[in-house]
């Protein structure tokens, strides 16, 4: 509970005084103060974190040791999808702005437009 882990800090902070005020990684109160049994632990969160990390870990394996690529080219990879996906992205934008917001004025519309444009060309 919350009154315990309190009281075991006014024990640890009266026994590390004088010494290293880290132990354990124990340097400073709890950050919330909610008891453990109300937490409420983020299981698909944490396995689609865990599921994303091994498929990331996964794909640069095969790169590295499947596919042989050199680093230059992987790097490439990478740069055009995410460049294919900014693309897509701004022309959904594009077509969104052109079709659903014809009200807006032709200076309104010439800024959205650079911006695009400028997002595109990166």
């Amino acid at each position: 509970t919350c009154e315990m882990l309190r009281k075991a800090k006014c024990r640890f902070d009266a026994r590390t005084a004088r010494r290293n005020r880290n132990y354990n990684g124990v340097s400073a109160d709890q950050l919330l103060d909610v008891e453990p049994g109300d937490f409420i632990f983020p299981v698909l969160h944490v396995q689609m974190g865990l599921v994303n990390k091994a498929l990331s870990h996964l794909v640069a394996w095969f790169e590295k040791h499947v596919e042989k690529l050199a680093d230059g080219h992987a790097d490439t990879r990478t740069k055009l999808i995410e460049a294919e996906t900014e693309y897509e992205e701004a022309m959904e934008a594009y077509d969104a702005f052109v079709t659903v917001e014809p009200f807006f004025s032709l200076a309104t519309k010439r800024k959205v437009l650079s911006k695009v444009s400028t997002k595109v060309v990166k």
